[in-house]
């Protein structure tokens, strides 16, 4: 595991400072640009949970469960993937072109589709991988499209070019092509196939993948989804492009402090489930023990030094651009801290047939964070959205650790979580009214 984790970390690390460096080019350049890459962001996302029944977590479990053998699955969910691509695409280029966010841009349906799609196809193949213990194939397949993206634009920047919303959506298409191409040479040499079904109807009943533990992931998938990103989707659809670049900008780097513990939940959740499907209960909770310990410490020291010079950060990446949003990147940071502990327990509830319990901790926070966002944004503005998500993550990380309670789970992490929120409302000088 820890050879795996090493692995994932080094490709991870060179992917994530490609793409803040590129959107550091961008927001300095043209920052409404930014914007855009999140509207891809977000469609690939979208089009991978809704496509994929029951997530990353759920296919994993099934391959281990049944050896790799059923291919026909795994074609009828490529099939899926495809569908929900075309309706994400519909449904993003609505929202954006209703408040003329992409006004003037020709085939931006088309655009936003095939990216999406590529993507998603590209994270099916990444999961496969990840079930095999494969990471080095699955890390390589899931970061190809952020590498080959973030080289276009750098080697765009270097080159004098213009980094227009028009050429952004070109490179996006052509790199995602090219990561595509370069995901469907590794699957076929590593000797898999797809096969296709007689009966894609028939297949698609009797297979083992859709059962109801699936369905509560999937439901659960689905929430995390609004959670994580409808504070951008309100953005997008209701103050167009400056509120969201700015928005997502600051979002990106808060988030390179969790990128590490991403990692770290990709790789030790094919352990939880494998050591889940085993029985060996100990080896699985020495797995999830270690996974939440790291991740918590490397976010958390991270948060404190974003939380401590908001300002000097977004310089260091934007320059004068998005200074007026260091107000959010503190609270963020905040919210980072307290979603590290979350994962690992959302981990082991899904690897431990606990899924009905992570479907209700995701109905609550999602619950939360809409309702503050309908009742604070007008009052508050931007800084609303940030602070419901924050709110939403200390209401999950309660409800998790007084589930997993019976498991010796260390409240030690929400406890330095807790005292880190109160010493930076005490002592921060921010101005938490930012107007949309």
């Amino acid at each position: 595991m820890k050879k795996a984790a090493i692995i994932n970390m080094l490709v991870s690390a060179f992917a994530i400072c490609l793409q803040l460096l590129s959107i550091s080019i961008v927001g300095r350049v043209e920052a409404l640009s930014v914007s855009l890459i999140a509207i891809i962001e977000m469609a690939t996302a979208l089009a991978f949970t809704i496509g994929l029944f029951g997530g990353e977590q759920a296919f994993i479990n099934y391959l281990n469960k049944n050896k790799y053998s059923d291919e026909k699955s795994i074609f009828i969910i490529l099939m899926m993937i495809f569908l929900s691509s075309l309706f994400v695409s519909a449904f993003i280029d609505y929202l954006s072109t209703s408040s003329d966010v992409l006004k003037g841009i020709n085939n931006s349906f088309i655009y936003i589709f095939l990216i999406s799609s590529f993507c998603a196809f590209n994270l099916l193949l990444s999961s496969l991988f990840r079930s095999r213990l494969q990471f080095f194939k699955a890390v390589f397949i899931e970061k190809s499209y952020v590498i080959v993206f973030s080289i276009f634009i750098i080697t765009s920047f270097y080159f004098g070019s213009d980094l227009t919303i028009s050429t952004i959506f070109k490179y996006g298409v052509l790199a995602s092509f090219f990561s595509l191409f370069i995901s469907a040479v590794i699957f076929f040499c590593s000797g898999l196939s797809i096969a296709i079904p007689k009966s894609i109807e028939l297949a698609l009943f009797r297979s083992e993948y859709f059962n109801r533990n699936s369905a509560y992931i999937y439901m659960t998938s689905l929430l995390i989804i609004f959670y994580e990103r409808i504070d951008q989707f309100f953005l997008l659809g209701a103050y167009g492009l400056a509120s969201l670049s700015g928005y997502y900008a600051v979002y990106k780097i808060s988030f390179a402090s969790r990128f590490l513990t991403r990692t770290i939940n990709t790789v030790s959740y094919p352990f939880l489930s494998k050591y889940s499907h085993l029985g060996d209960s100990k080896r699985k909770d020495e797995v999830y023990s270690l996974s939440r310990s790291t991740n918590f410490y490397i976010t958390f020291i991270t948060s404190i030094i974003i939380a401590s010079f908001p300002e000097e950060v977004i310089g260091l990446f934007y320059g004068d651009s998005f200074s007026e949003y260091s107000s959010v990147l503190v609270v963020m940071s905040i919210t980072m801290a307290f979603g590290s502990i979350n994962q690992s327990d959302y981990n082991y509830m899904n690897s431990s047939n606990m899924s009905k319990h992570f479907l209700a901790n995701s109905v609550i926070a999602v619950t939360i964070q809409i309702s503050l966002i309908l009742l604070l944004t007008e009052s508050f503005g931007l800084i609303a959205l940030v602070f419901s998500r924050m709110i939403a993550a200390i209401s999950s990380s309660l409800y998790a650790h007084f589930t997993l309670r019976e498991h010796k789970v260390s409240w030690i992490p929400l406890f330095f979580c807790f005292l880190f929120l109160i010493i930076i409302c005490l002592t921060t000088n921010q101005n938490f009214i930012i107007d949309l």
